[in-house]
């Protein structure tokens, strides 16, 4: 169970990350 919420916890702390740099990278050119 601590594996999987290991695992759940990661992926969702990546997608996070991806938004964020997409966000920060689609913004960027807009200033």
């Amino acid at each position: 169970v601590d594996a999987e919420r290991r695992g759940r916890a990661a992926s969702a702390t990546s997608v996070q990350t991806l938004e964020l740099m997409f966000l920060d990278g689609a913004a960027a050119p807009a200033r």
